[in-house]
């Protein structure tokens, strides 16, 4: 409720008043950068940078500017995953290693409803770091051991990135074509996101992105977070 009253007030500001509150917020929470913005009746009233798309390299960050949406962008997997399924390409019940070779015997014992529904019994690991190709799934989760697991499959509700990782991997597999790719088709286009970005190697030209970051006793620090980056034109409602 509080948030609500909190949008609804900011919906009444004049610009010069929700450009001081964007300055002060920078100020104060230590953010790097952000992008404000009003929509009415499904128009953009309001968009506006403030702050830096980098700490390292210093550019202003625009209103159309992509930022890291994190683990969000595990709804969107699970989505892609659900789509497959009602297209009859899998089974929600089905062990993963039906349908992606080369797996740990334990890994590929997990279904698909274990994996989204946090109850893999997989641990909760997040390596912000290695590499970003299109290969780099499949290396990944056919390395795995039984040491990713920390308890039995079912057992409890446990939050797990490792699971997302291996629904990402299933999603390549049985769509037949790489993640990116593959979510590009299956939820992207359906949900009209024209501004985002999900390939696995950004290269260099870091332009018109927001760099990731956490903080570390009160100053913002580099993260590896990845998923999906969005920009404004995305996260507001459409008509």
């Amino acid at each position: 409720m509080r948030a609500l009253l909190l949008l609804f007030v900011i919906a009444l500001l004049p610009a010069q008043t929700l450009d001081q509150i964007a300055s002060e917020e920078l100020s104060r929470q230590h953010i790097p950068g952000l992008v404000m913005m009003a929509v009415k009746d499904g128009r953009v009233m309001y968009a506006k940078g403030f702050g830096v798309l980098s700490v390292e390299a210093g550019a202003p960050i625009t209103p159309d500017a992509l930022f890291r949406v994190g683990s969000t962008t595990k709804m969107m997997v699970a989505t892609a995953t659900l789509k497959l399924s009602e297209r009859g390409k899998l089974r929600l019940d089905a062990p993963v290693g039906d349908y992606i070779a080369g797996l740990n015997a334990s890994v590929a014992r997990l279904t698909p409803h274990q994996i989204l529904s946090h109850t893999s019994g997989l641990m909760d690991e997040t390596k912000m770091y290695g590499s970003h190709d299109d290969e780099a799934l499949e290396r990944n989760v056919s390395s795995w051991k039984d040491d990713v697991f920390f308890t039995e499959p079912g057992k409890i509700y446990s939050y797990s990135n490792l699971g997302f990782v291996l629904a990402g991997r299933l999603i390549e597999v049985v769509n037949g074509k790489p993640f990116a790719d593959s979510m590009e088709e299956l939820v992207l286009q359906a949900a009209r996101h024209e501004q985002h970005d999900l390939s696995p190697d950004h290269g260099d030209d870091l332009s018109d992105r927001s760099g990731a970051y956490c903080r570390r006793r009160g100053v913002a620090s580099g993260s590896g977070s990845r998923g999906l980056l969005a920009g404004r034109v995305d996260v507001h409602l459409r008509q």
